[in-house]
């Protein structure tokens, strides 16, 4: 594997995210077409059904992560990248499908709202 020095990872890393946010604002309409495409392959993937109750609007269901850390992650990795991880390599414990209300009694449950660490 090449060694990169960081301040050369660093300017690839800013070229590749101005480029994309061009690119992003060029096709707005790919990018939700695309990211509703794969979110709905995930939730079909992660059963289709609130784990908790079982409802299976999907319009109300949300991909959990199962030991918080939700918003961290996507901060750090983007929704594009956890979902494509979430398909190539399953949940791995990490991830599952609550409905709105049971991920919000959760949250609270767990005491992940409020502190930047919810999911």
């Amino acid at each position: 594997m090449e060694i990169v020095e960081p301040k050369i990872l660093e300017a690839k890393k800013k070229r590749w995210a101005e480029s994309s946010r061009r690119w992003k604002e060029k096709y707005p309409e790919r990018v939700g077409r695309a990211i509703k495409a794969k979110r709905a392959a995930v939730i079909a993937l992660l059963g289709s059904v609130c784990v908790q109750c079982g409802f299976s609007d999907v319009r109300a269901l949300q991909i959990d992560h199962v030991f918080g850390g939700g918003r961290k992650e996507r901060l750090e990795k983007g929704w594009w990248n956890i979902l494509t991880d979430i398909l190539e390599n399953g949940s791995q414990g990490r991830y599952q499908l609550l409905c709105a209300n049971c991920n919000t009694i959760k949250r609270i449950v767990n005491k992940e709202h409020g502190d930047g660490g919810h999911s």
